[in-house]
């Protein structure tokens, strides 16, 4: 199925602590092959993704578009970036937003919407992609999300145990989540500066509905090293498919 021309942004701008290593998460390998180039297959087949945009850490932009020395390895993978699609490689800023913001400015005009996904979500699939641009088109935003496993808590002040949320009435945002880019370039330009924890909130603030697709269990974002394992089996299901 064709949509309209969308600007696809992935965002791999932050450090990865909670990994714990010295290499962000996205170019951490699975299987031989950096984490980001696996979301990318993921999006390799839509003709109507008309440019990808990596947003990275700042101090590798450089680096990786090949604007300056280093060594064969970051040489290498910024050449694979490239075979597999990435059309601009852009620096990330302080939060998360701002990376997003950034790699929105640099988008292509002429694109009518925006999908921005994170890097380290490399196991999104057709089953969410198609019903979610469907939603977007329709609507304008709109993001795929998969319903809570757990009873949720809140606490107070304290630390204690207030109450316990509604789960029904609850669930947990994936990405990628899509816009009108328009839409979202106004969300950013009048809501930017307050902090977010996703695109679509900035959307929310606006008084924009914000359309829901259901996501899938399988599109984790691999954030802990816990998050590995699992990983390297649901790839090898895949595999094997």
């Amino acid at each position: 199925m064709s949509y309209p021309q969308t600007s696809l942004i992935l965002v791999a701008g932050g450090l990865g602590t909670r990994m714990g290593t010295a290499t962000p998460k996205p170019f951490l390998e699975l299987e031989g092959r950096a984490i980001v180039l696996h979301t990318l297959d993921a999006f390799a087949s839509y003709d109507w993704i008309a440019e990808r945009i990596l947003v990275v850490p700042q101090h590798l932009a450089a680096t990786l578009r090949g604007d300056e020395s280093q060594d064969a390895d970051w040489r290498a993978l910024g050449d694979a970036l490239r075979s597999s699609g990435v059309t601009q490689i852009v620096a990330g800023g302080a939060r998360r937003q701002d990376s997003v913001l950034n790699g929105l400015r640099a988008s292509r005009g002429d694109s009518e919407l925006v999908l921005v996904h994170d890097a380290v979500r490399p196991f999104i699939s057709d089953a969410i992609i198609d019903p979610l641009m469907q939603a977007i088109v329709a609507t304008g935003a709109a993001i795929p999300a998969v319903p809570l496993k757990d009873t949720v808590k809140q606490v107070d002040a304290s630390g204690a145990i207030a109450q316990t949320l509604e789960r029904a009435k609850l669930l947990a945002a994936q990405t990628p989540q899509g816009f009108a880019r328009t839409l979202l370039l106004e969300a950013f330009e009048r809501f930017g500066a307050q902090d977010v924890t996703d695109d679509a909130q900035l959307v929310e603030l606006c008084g924009m509905p914000v359309a829901h697709v259901l996501g899938s269990f399988n599109n984790i974002k691999l954030t802990t090293p816990e998050d590995i394992p699992l990983a390297q089996r649901i790839l090898s299901e895949q595999n094997q498919r």
